[in-house]
């Protein structure tokens, strides 16, 4: 299985949306305590004009900051999703059509890693079954062949088992 090794695929994705979030927050605080000094500092600056135009230019920055940063977030997120789990159900339909030689890549050592896991130990105990009704089968079939030929030991019969015709009498 191949996977990216560092701290972000190794992190829960609880973890991750509460850095995201955290980040908008502190973003939001700062945005709110630079007003509330600016606010405070407006009252004793003799060019107010300068001040608050200052104060709007950054106030301009900081939103498309926090528009950027947000819209961000909002986007990575669906797609670590949806990235994770488009493997998994990938997986899913082929092993309904009967596909048991398959395995799930592993893409982050987190919740959507550990469904992986799990869902590959599925596809394992679904391919050892298979196997195991592949040999039942050949075994049954094989018996079939050796009660026909023994059973009559005047007349040798080899019969299609599928069709239940004679092949050679």
């Amino acid at each position: 299985m191949k996977m990216k090794s560092n701290k972000i695929s190794n992190m829960k994705v609880a973890t991750k949306l509460y850095i995201g979030f955290g980040i908008i927050t502190a973003l939001l605080v700062l945005s709110l305590y630079f007003g509330y000094t600016t606010a405070k500092q407006i009252i004793m600056v003799e060019d107010q004009v300068h001040y608050l135009s200052s104060y709007g230019t950054f106030t301009a920055v900081e939103f498309i900051f926090m528009m950027l940063i947000t819209s961000g977030i909002c986007v990575a997120i669906p797609r670590l999703i949806q990235k994770n789990l488009k493997n998994v159900v990938e997986a899913a339909e082929q092993i309904a059509a009967g596909k048991a030689d398959i395995t799930v890549e592993k893409l982050a050592n987190d919740e959507f890693g550990e469904l992986v896991d799990a869902f590959n130990k599925v596809i394992e105990g679904t391919r050892a079954q298979a196997e195991t009704d592949i040999a039942a089968a050949a075994a049954s079939e094989a018996l079939e062949y050796r009660e026909v030929y023994l059973n009559r030991p005047f007349v040798y019969l080899i019969m299609d088992c599928e069709n239940g015709i004679p092949l050679f009498i």
